[in-house]
């Protein structure tokens, strides 16, 4: 059975439904219900005491990003707010740290913030991993054939190793500029990607 929020509960608490699982699971409606589905699912503390123990280890993992976070705020998350979602990722990634989540920490905090299919059904995962999959093949295909286009060029000198780490680094360059919660990339590096991009707009153009 899929647990629910129990009604009144103050503590994020989930009991099991005894209806059949497919209703259990259209209750996960809610920010709140997906949350505490989530943390029963990677068996964080369930019950009396669930809020005061997300704040503590929250901010004992991460002091940086949550320094300042207080009962308040994370027992509201159990009810009718939830955070932003650059927070929800934090959240799920500082759970990450000491539990094993069982899905990408993006895919949990979409879900948390949005619902849709639940990430922890195998079927969606698998499916989901597929994608991942398949578009990881075709951005490696995409790097390496920007690289090999001009033979002659500035990297034709290059042997296998740098090869392979110009490619690798192509391709965390494109992951990281389609995550807008990274910062990894410099401005510097999108301005010279942007300049470059213009100039060969504008031979194209002629």
């Amino acid at each position: 059975m899929i647990p629910r929020l129990k009604d009144g509960d103050d503590n994020g608490e989930l009991s099991v439904s005894d209806e059949n699982q497919d209703a259990a699971k259209d209750r996960l409606t809610s920010p709140a219900d997906r949350l505490s589905y989530i943390l029963n699912k990677i068996e964080f503390r369930q019950g009396h005491g669930r809020v005061a123990e997300l704040v503590r280890y929250l901010k004992d993992t991460n002091e940086k990003d949550f320094e300042n976070l207080n009962y308040q705020t994370v027992h509201s998350w159990f009810k009718s707010n939830s955070p932003a979602m650059k927070k929800m990722i934090i959240v799920m990634e500082t759970l990450g740290i000491h539990y094993q989540l069982g899905c990408d920490e993006r895919r949990l905090s979409q879900w948390w913030k949005i619902g849709g299919d639940d990430p922890y059904d195998s079927g969606a995962l698998s499916q989901l991993d597929e994608q991942r999959r398949q578009r990881q093949s075709a951005l490696n295909y995409l790097i390496m054939s920007v690289i090999t286009s001009d033979p002659e060029g500035q990297f034709a000198e290059l042997n296998g190793e740098q090869l392979s780490e110009l490619v690798d680094r192509g391709v965390q360059f494109a992951k990281d500029y389609e995550d807008p919660f990274k910062n990894v990339i410099s401005n510097d590096a999108i301005k010279t990607w942007l300049v470059g991009y213009y100039h060969e707009s504008m031979k194209s153009n002629k």
